[in-house]
């Protein structure tokens, strides 16, 4: 009866976490030169050589002088970048801007001293950019795509 248990209880815990990696967060990205990216996931495909690590995009910054972590955006409608300037770069850290964040409420803030980071680092992988998971409409398969953290007008969530 224990060995039912237990074994019942390692599945759910593999299905709740790969429940987990298939949460998506689609977003509609505006770039400074007018054109848009619809990104199937805002983060990329996996971490590295890890499949199995949560991927996605946090905002980190200061409202009110109280410092603040986003990485969860199901209330949050829209977010507008200000004041990024500094290419993507392998080292030196991201580039620090504000940021107008908009809740599906109604209601809007700023955030000061504000970057843009990703939640895992690979091989390659730069500051002062994101990575998105787009359709490639040839293959018909999900791609990581890079996109320069400066040219980023408006992120627009789904």
């Amino acid at each position: 009866m224990k060995i039912k248990v237990v074994i019942f209880g390692i599945i759910l815990a593999f299905s709740i976490s790969i429940q987990a990696q298939n949460a998506k967060t689609p977003v509609l990205i505006t770039l400074k030169n007018g054109e848009t990216i619809d990104a199937l996931h805002f983060g990329s495909l996996k971490c590295g050589t890890n499949a199995y690590a949560e991927t996605y995009v946090l905002i980190r910054g200061k409202y009110m002088g109280n410092v603040t972590e986003i990485k969860n955006y199901t209330d949050i409608e829209k977010i507008t970048l200000q004041g990024y300037k500094r290419p993507p770069e392998a080292s030196l850290g991201n580039e620090k801007g504000k940021l107008v964040i908009y809740k599906k409420s109604g209601t809007s803030f700023k955030m000061d001293d504000a970057e843009v980071a990703l939640s895992c680092y690979s091989v390659g992988d730069k500051y002062n950019e994101i990575i998105v998971q787009i359709l490639n409409p040839i293959s018909n398969q999900v791609v990581d795509h890079k996109i320069d953290t400066r040219s980023i007008q408006s992120i627009v969530f789904k």
